[in-house]
């Protein structure tokens, strides 16, 4: 039976020297997408599911794949791609969405999509994590506090704590102004602090087992 979604391209690979294989998230959740021929020239999905693109299409099921059978349309953010940082950006959000999300959420996907457009910033991924906490119903309390003096932070439910993860009060205080901030691109921390702030979420969303 024929179904018809809309997609993110998250990554593809070879299926063989002709055979194109891509793993894409949007209506039907997170799925394999087999496309017999998809990498030759004359194949009419020639160059549609490249990473980053927003497909819309019908599709049928054979087992655990997803076959194309015809595209409604295509817009090609794998163009915005270009250069290092930006690639470097959008791949981040792909790996995150393959490696965090299991399911379809329409709010996420739409997350997804705003920021892949989205010029690249210092400090804009970590505001990607703590804006999908948020979807997630796991925002960590600390959030709620203008500033915070704490040095560590319960994984449980993000509160200040004496005995949590180990994370310096400059960060906190960071992700608090990045989570409420309208110009978050505006915000500046050092490339220390912003990885300390990437393991601390990262480990909260472990604890929460978002994995």
């Amino acid at each position: 039976m024929t179904a018809k979604g809309k997609f993110v391209v998250l990554r593809r690979v070879r299926g063989g020297d002709e055979d194109l294989v891509a793993t894409l998230y949007g209506t039907a959740g997170k799925v394999t997408l087999f496309v017999k021929e998809g990498y030759l020239p004359g194949s009419r999905f020639f160059g549609t599911f490249e990473p980053f693109n927003l497909v819309e299409l019908y599709y049928r099921q054979s087992g655990n794949l997803l076959l194309p059978e015809d595209l409604l349309s295509v817009e090609r953010l794998s163009y915005l791609a270009s250069g290092y940082e930006r690639f470097s950006f959008m791949s981040r959000l792909a790996r995150f969405t393959l490696s965090r999300v299991s399911f379809y959420d329409e709010q996420f996907f739409n997350l997804l999509t705003n920021y892949l457009k989205a010029p690249p910033s210092e400090g804009l991924y970590l505001r990607f994590i703590l804006e999908f906490l948020k979807l997630s119903g796991i925002t960590p309390k600390f959030l709620s506090e203008r500033k915070v003096s704490a040095k560590a932070v319960s994984l449980k439910d993000g509160s200040p704590s004496e005995e949590g993860f180990k994370v310096s009060p400059s960060v906190l205080n960071y992700l608090i102004k990045l989570y409420r901030s309208k110009r978050p691109e505006r915000l500046r921390l050092p490339p220390s602090a912003l990885k300390k702030a990437e393991e601390f979420l990262n480990a909260y969303m472990d604890y929460h087992q978002i994995k």
